[in-house]
């Protein structure tokens, strides 16, 4: 008999069997066959991943999971937990590999090729998938079409109670050794296999659908036979299968499960990185149980990550937990991997990808706890109002000492650069400035303070550091706490945009006395009087202030703060020692408006200066009109008329 249809070559002659079996009647079929002899005290998982949110639903009777499958399993993509629970658990948890107390028999899972998996090298059609289990000497149980795949099933004649830690190991150790067997029988053949060894693993329920296509594919019962087994003769059929394949078969020890594998291992210079490697179940427990935000990530279901976001920024958010639980890195690395094989995500097995992946998760641990650390001094009041019931001296102290640790975590988001002071101009609007241990910045208004690109391009100019954007929640931590730890100055004159450049000016004359000779003044990049007004090179300016003071200013802003200061811009033809001209942009301010100009102006100079100018100019105006006189003339009356 040709249980597959035309064509196909037959498996097992099962006492009874259904094909193509769906709906309620395949997935009672499924259940009753599984569990045909569950202990009452064994709970059976139904796990329900709809679009928002997955659920699980715990039955200790397989005909309530079968109850609750025909009300609303039909539809939506249901699954069923290959092993039981001692307990109904919360709604929002499945079995760890540990919690499992029963398995029905063993399990084998092989895809077929298709654009919903990742992997290239599946079986290209459903036969082809077929005939990589038809050399197993004990035929499956039971077969079921997933809409992509096969499930194939070997149940065992007695519920295989896991009562104590050695019969869990070796039940782990028979489904670790079988999943490699067929594995190494498929890759002999060019093909690859999922690694769904292990004891928490769920697969689809016959009769619901597979959402993995739009629209939806049925997912159906291809066969269910009476063909059972104990699990001595089942381990018996694996050994002389795993002796048939000779070099084709991965050497396994069942202490240390994998020790050599072509595809599989890979022992680098600092982590082992095994395709099933499993993370320490008491930490993991503990993550679970106690952080949500990991059990999200560990189920693959973060509602704050954008749709479709891609495995390494899931292994990234499960790094950086981990880290911060100070998990080892080798234990990290297990965790990354066993997730991905759980959620049937591409394998990683590239040594630099987790040490990337452990420093950024690292970096991102020790900036979080520098928020942390800042929004925790920020809402105890300290760097403001204090505790109202400790002393005004008590809380001064504790100020001091807040404002230190604020600095001190400030520090360290700005990429090691050490802040001072953060000072706030008393004047309308409030001004800010940002004093580091090598310059300072002039922020402006607080607008610019609380924008964190506008202070990030400020930061970069005044110390060449581009600090990494920050997520706005981080960034109003930073910013509040720069707002908090800030100095008042009062509103002098010289906090005023006038007043600061009418001092630098003042300082910069003094340090560069005015010339008296444009044509000196250029080569000597020194400012200069000419007639009534005082003169100088802008860039010269700014390199002033930046190398004495230690404040970078944008071109812009120096050039709004001189205008509103009373100098106007103008470019000046000034001649070269080669008697040439050339023209260059200065800043002019007349003598008579400006008491900084009066200040260091000397009149002796100024008039001896002008005195000369003006002389060379008649000298000039003589020379063109002795040139002019001496040119030839075509037309010499209309040239001099009479």
């Amino acid at each position: 008999m040709n249980v597959f249809g035309q064509g196909e070559r037959v498996f097992f002659r099962p006492a009874f069997f259904v094909i193509d079996r769906g709906g309620v009647m395949g997935a009672e079929h499924f259940l009753n066959t599984l569990y045909h002899d569950k202990p009452d005290k064994d709970f059976i998982l139904v796990w329900e991943k709809r679009k928002d949110k997955k659920v699980s639903y715990w039955f200790d009777h397989t005909s309530d999971a079968i109850n609750h499958f025909k009300k609303q399993g039909l539809s939506q993509d249901t699954y069923v937990g290959c092993g039981t629970s001692g307990k109904a658990l919360p709604a929002f948890r499945r079995c760890l590999a540990t919690e499992i107390t029963g398995i029905p028999g063993a399990w084998i899972d092989v895809d077929v090729l298709n654009p919903v998996h990742s992997k290239p090298n599946l079986p290209e059609t459903k036969q082809k998938a077929l005939e990589i289990i038809e050399p197993f000497p004990l035929k499956p149980t039971i077969i079921v079409w997933s809409g992509h795949g096969y499930q194939f099933w070997w149940v065992f004649k007695k519920f295989c109670a896991l009562t104590n830690q050695r019969q869990h190991e070796e039940a782990a150790d028979m489904l670790h050794q079988f999943t490699w067997t067929m594995r190494d029988c498929a890759r002999s053949m060019g093909y690859d296999l999922d690694m769904t060894f292990d004891l928490s693993r769920v697969f689809r329920i016959p009769g619901g659908k597979n959402h993995k296509d739009d629209p939806a594919v049925p997912i159906t019962l291809d066969a269910c036979g009476e063909n059972f087994y104990t699990p001595d003769e089942f381990m018996m059929a694996l050994k002389t299968f795993r002796l048939g394949l000779g070099s084709d078969a991965t050497p396994i020890d069942a202490r240390k499960k994998v020790v050599v594998a072509p595809s599989g291992v890979v022992q680098g210079a600092k982590f082992k990185l095994d395709p099933m490697a499993e993370p320490p179940q008491d930490k993991l427990e503990a993550m679970i149980e106690f952080d949500p935000v990991f059990l999200a990530s560990w189920e693959h279901r973060r509602k704050d990550f954008k749709k479709g976001e891609s495995a390494s920024e899931y292994d990234l958010s499960l790094a950086s937990l981990a880290t911060a639980a100070a998990w080892e890195d080798q234990e990290i690395v297990d965790l990354l991997i066993a997730f991905r094989r759980n959620h049937d995500l591409p394998t990683k097995l590239v040594e630099k990808y987790y040490e990337r992946t452990l420093r950024t998760a690292s970096n991102a641990t020790k900036d979080q706890q520098v928020f942390d650390e800042l929004e925790e001094i920020i809402c105890s009041g300290a760097l403001t109002h204090g505790d109202p019931a400790k002393t005004p001296e008590e809380n001064k102290a504790n100020m001091v000492l807040a404002i230190a640790k604020a600095k001190e975590l400030l520090q360290k988001a700005f990429n090691g650069t050490i802040v001072k002071r953060i000072v706030q101009f008393n004047i309308d609007p409030f001004e800010y400035k940002l004093e580091t241990d090598k310059t300072c910045i002039h922020l402006g208004t607080v607008q610019n303070l609380i924008d964190q690109s506008y202070f990030r391009r400020k930061f970069a100019d005044a110390t060449r550091i581009y600090l990494t954007k920050m997520k706005e929640s981080k960034w109003q931590v930073i910013a509040q706490a720069m707002l908090d730890i800030c100095e008042e100055e009062s509103a002098g004159d010289d906090t005023s945009s006038k007043g600061q450049i009418r001092h630098w000016f003042r300082e910069f004359l003094m340090q560069y006395d005015p010339l008296y000779d444009p044509t000196e003044a250029m080569i000597s990049r020194r400012p200069f009087y000419i007639k009534d007004s005082l003169y100088f090179f802008g860039p010269d300016l700014r390199k002033y202030i930046a190398r004495f003071w230690s404040e970078v200013i944008n071109p812009k802003i120096m050039g709004i703060m001189l205008k509103n200061y009373g100098f106007m811009p103008l470019p000046m033809n000034i001649k070269k020692p080669d008697g040439k001209y050339a023209s260059r942009s200065v800043w002019k301010i007349e003598i008579a408006k400006d008491k900084i100009a009066q200040e260091f102006v000397n009149r002796e100079l100024l008039n001896n200066a002008n005195r000369i100018a003006a002389a060379f100019a008649l000298e000039d105006e003589e020379r063109e009109a002795i040139r002019c006189t001496a040119a030839p003339q075509e037309d010499s009356s209309a040239a001099f008329p009479q």
